[in-house]
């Protein structure tokens, strides 16, 4: 069953490129006339005839409110086509969702950050998401899915604190 709402991009499509590329500019700066939008994406070497550019501004909702007012972007059109860009990444990629996940912090002496967050990842592969070291200090994404009981034992202990 087809989704008629959802506006239809080939992944790295022209189209996909244009409309891109008239979000970014609609984002950036106010435009009055649909001559200055091709204007401004023939400068970012992107061409397009007035009835296209016409064309996706219809599919996208975007329009002037009056005449004089710059052509407007609802927040619902904005989410609309991230929600639409999004759907097609998951379509083509295989993104992996981490649900039960905890952020840990820790706190060491200054310059050690890295070397604990070195060996952490290396015992604790299936545990670790992600981490971000600062200077003393790092910042943890714990899977609460894997066997964690080790690797919060080693926190808790002693020489860690």
């Amino acid at each position: 069953m087809t989704n008629t709402n959802r506006l239809t991009l080939k992944p790295t499509s022209e189209k996909a490129e244009r409309i891109q590329a008239i979000i970014a500019l609609l984002q950036e700066e106010d435009f009055y006339t649909q001559l200055s939008m091709i204007e401004a994406l023939e400068e970012r070497k992107i061409f397009i005839s007035q009835g296209t550019l016409s064309r996706y501004l219809q599919e996208l909702n975007i329009e002037q409110a009056d005449k004089g007012q710059p052509y407007q972007m609802t927040v619902n059109t904005l989410q609309t086509f991230h929600i639409n860009e999004l759907k097609a990444l998951n379509e083509s990629q295989s993104p992996t969702i981490y649900q039960n996940v905890s952020i840990q912090y820790l706190q060491t002496e200054k310059g050690k950050a890295s070397q604990y967050a070195f060996h952490l990842q290396q015992a604790f592969p299936n545990v670790l998401l992600k981490v971000t070291i600062d200077m003393d200090s790092l910042i943890m994404l714990v899977n609460m899915d894997a066997e964690t009981e080790a690797f919060f034992d080693v926190l808790q202990s002693n020489s860690y604190q």
